[in-house]
């Protein structure tokens, strides 16, 4: 049987909603701030431009975050195996072999419910805890159910089927 990948997906950056709204939302209310206690009151000079400037990269600091932290986690599913890579310069995966998988998990708050997003855990009977787990998984539960149909086919070709 030969190994494909039936899956490869990333971290959805829904699932980091936090990061992106909440600066956007505070530049303006930042550099009202700044514009009226600091420099109306004890500098009582124009704001220069340089400080709106300043104050709009510091905030879009934190979705460039996200969006790196997105990019560098990588999640697969091959027909024989469950992966998950993390790093830029250095590397960590975790696998597991689906034939070895004895349970799925999946948690998903409310407003990963709504955004569709979510985080799958594989456990194996080897450990006690999870060993791979897919944080931030766009459709958590159409990957526990590819999971499912490979395991339902390793084990039917397993038994001669």
């Amino acid at each position: 049987m030969e190994e494909n990948v039936l899956l490869r997906r990333h971290p959805s950056i829904r699932n980091h909603l936090s990061l992106i709204v909440w600066p956007v939302l505070a530049i303006p209310v930042l550099i009202y701030l700044l514009h009226v206690y600091v420099w109306g009151k004890w500098l009582e000079t124009p704001m220069p431009w340089w400080v709106y400037l300043i104050v709009i990269m510091l905030l879009l600091m934190f979705p460039l975050y996200a969006w790196f932290r997105s990019l560098f986690r990588t999640y697969m599913v091959t027909s024989r195996s469950v992966f998950s890579r993390r790093g830029l310069f250095s590397r960590y995966s975790n696998e597991i072999r689906i034939r070895d998988i004895r349970g799925i998990n999946v948690s998903q708050s409310l407003l990963q419910r709504i955004m569709n997003v979510g985080r799958v855990g594989f456990s194996s009977a080897a450990g006690d805890e999870e060993e791979v787990q897919f944080l931030g998984v766009r459709d958590p539960e159409g990957v526990k159910r590819l999971v499912q149909e490979q395991m339902a086919e390793i084990k039917d070709h397993a038994n001669g089927e």
